[in-house]
C-alpha cells in the first residue's frame, strides 16, 4: 500500500472506531431521562449500558474475527457498521426497557464486528517500529466518538428529548458504512484459502501459552473496569450530587451570554469535552512513549500503562468527594488522560505476539477479555453495588458516591498486571 492508502485507511478505520465510540457513550447521557421515563434502578441501568451490549460484543468477536482471518475484512468491518448503527437509531423508537434492552444488545452485535478485523487491518499494513503510533491513531475514535456522544446527545435530549438523541446518532453511520464498503481497502492482495489459516485449536495455542497475552488482558481489563464503569454513571453521578452547582452555573451562563442551556446539556459538553480532549491526548501520548522506548527494550512497553495506571486512582476518589462541581469535573480530567494511555502499547504488544495468520483471533480474544470483564461487569457492578449501598430516593446520590470509588481502585490491579506483563515482553513477542 502507498503511504496515501495507508492514512486513508487508517483516518476511515479510526473514523468508524469513533462511530462505534458515539453510538457507546450516548446511551450514558441519556442515563437518567430514560431511568425516569422507564422507571429504572441502577441495577437495570447498568445492564443496559454495560452488559447487555458487552455480553454480545465479546462473544460473537471470536466466531468474526475467525471470519476476519479468511475474508475480506474491510466488507465485515461495513456490514458491521451498518448493524450497529441501524439499531442505535432504532432505539428512539423503543417503547419499554425489554425492547431497549434488545436493541442494545444489537448494537453490540454490530460491534464485534469492528475491532479484531480493523486492528489486524493497521497490523498488516503498519511496520512494526510505527505500529504503537497507529493503534494510537486509530484508539482515537474512542474520545472522539464519546466527545460527540456525550456532548451532542445532552444537547439533543435536553431539547428533542432522549429517542432523537438516539436517532440522531445513529443515522449518520449508516452513510459511513456505504462509504467504507466501496473505498475501505483489503491490502490481502491474494484470499487466503481456509486450509492457510490456523484451526481455532492451533491459533489458541499460539497465544494462550504466552503469560503476556494473559497479563496484558487482564491489566487492560482492570482499566477499562474503571473508564467504562465510571463513564457509565457520571451523568447521573453529577444530576444527583452537583445539581445545585449545575443550576448555579446555568444561571452564570444565561446572564453572561443571554443563552439559556439547559443542566443536561450543559453537563454532556462539559463531560465530552473532558473526555474528548484529554482521552486523545492520552492516547496519542501512549503511542508516542511506546514507540519511543519500545524500540530500544521491548519491556519499556508497559512503563507508562504501569504509572498511569496506579496514579489515576487518588484523583478518581478525591473527584467524587469535593463539593465544587467543576474542580470534580477538573480533578476528573487526570484520569481520562491517565486511563487510555494503555491502548496503544497494550494493542501493539498484542499484535506482536502472533502471527499474521491469527491477528483477528487472538485480537478478538484479547477484546473478550477485556470488554467482558470492563464494559460488561463494569456497569453493572457499580450499579449493583449503589442498589446494595442504599441507591434511592435522596441516599442515592450518595450510594453512587462510594460505588464509584470502590470502582477506581481496581486501577491498582491494573499497574500490577502491567509490572509483572515487563518480565516477559521481550521473551514472547514474534513480529
Amino acid at each position: 500500500m502507498t503511504p496515501g492508502r495507508e492514512r486513508y485507511a487508517l483516518f476511515v478505520l479510526m473514523l468508524i472506531y469513533a462511530f462505534g465510540y458515539l453510538d457507546r457513550q450516548v446511551v450514558n447521557i441519556l442515563a437518567e431521562p430514560i431511568k425516569n421515563e422507564l422507571q429504572l434502578s441502577d441495577s437495570e441501568l447498568g445492564l443496559l449500558t454495560g452488559l447487555a451490549f458487552a455480553l454480545f460484543y465479546t462473544l460473537l468477536g471470536l466466531p468474526v474475527a475467525r471470519l476476519a482471518d479468511r475474508f475480506d475484512r474491510s466488507r465485515i468491518i461495513s456490514a458491521s457498521l451498518f448493524v450497529w448503527s441501524s439499531c442505535t437509531a432504532l432505539s428512539g423508537l423503543a417503547s419499554s426497557y425489554a425492547s431497549l434492552l434488545l436493541l442494545r444488545i444489537g448494537v453490540g452485535v454490530g460491534e464485534a464486528g469492528c475491532n479484531p478485523p480493523a486492528t489486524s487491518l493497521i497490523a498488516d499494513v503498519v511496520p512494526r517500529h510505527r505500529r504503537a503510533s497507529a493503534m494510537s491513531v486509530f484508539a482515537l475514535g474512542n474520545p472522539i466518538g464519546s466527545l460527540l456522544g456525550l456532548a451532542v446527545g445532552g444537547i439533543i435530549a435536553a431539547t428533542l428529548g432522549w429517542r432523537a438523541a438516539f436517532l440522531i446518532a445513529g443515522l449518520p453511520g449508516i452513510a459511513l458504512a456505504l462509504l467504507a464498503w466501496l473505498t475501505l481497502p483489503e491490502p490481502r492482495r491474494i484470499r487466503q484459502h481456509v486450509e492457510d489459516v490456523p484451526t481455532i485449536g492451533e491459533a489458541f495455542r499460539e497465544f494462550v501459552r504466552k503469560p503476556t497475552f494473559w497479563l496484558l488482558g487482564l491489566g487492560a481489563a482492570m482499566m477499562a473496569f474503571v473508564h467504562y464503569g465510571n463513564l457509565a454513571f457520571y451523568s447521573s453521578f453529577f444530576l444527583r450530587n452537583h445539581a445545585a452547582g449545575l443550576a448555579s452555573s446555568v444561571a452564570w451562563a444565561r446572564d453572561a451570554t443571554g443563552i439559556d442551556v439547559p443542566p443536561l446539556a450543559l453537563l454532556g459538553i462539559a463531560l465530552g469535552l473532558m473526555m474528548g480532549v484529554f482521552g486523545a491526548l492520552g492516547i496519542v501520548a501512549g503511542g508516542k512513549i511506546a514507540d519511543r522506548v519500545g524500540a530500544r527494550n521491548p519491556a519499556a512497553y508497559m512503563t507508562a500503562p504501569f504509572v498511569a495506571a496506579a496514579a489515576q486512582v487518588p484523583f478518581c476518589i478525591l473527584g467524587l468527594f469535593v463539593e465544587n462541581v467543576w474542580l470534580a469535573l477538573g480533578l476528573f480530567c487526570v484520569p481520562a488522560f491517565l486511563t487510555t494511555i494503555w491502548f496503544g502499547p497494550v494493542m501493539a504488544v498484542a499484535a506482536g505476539l502472533v502471527g499474521p495468520r491469527v491477528r483477528s483471533t487472538s485480537g478478538a480474544m484479547l477484546q473478550l477479555i477485556i470488554n467482558l470483564i470492563g464494559l460488561g461487569l463494569g456497569p453493572l457492578s457499580i450499579g449493583i453495588l449503589s442498589d446494595v449501598i442504599g441507591g434511592t430516593g435522596a441516599d442515592s446520590g450518595q450510594s453512587l458516591r462510594f460505588a464509584l470509588a470502590a470502582s477506581s481502585a481496581t486501577g491498582l490491579l491494573a499497574a500490577l498486571c502491567f509490572f509483572r506483563a515487563r518480565s516477559y515482553i521481550s521473551r514472547d513477542m514474534i513480529s
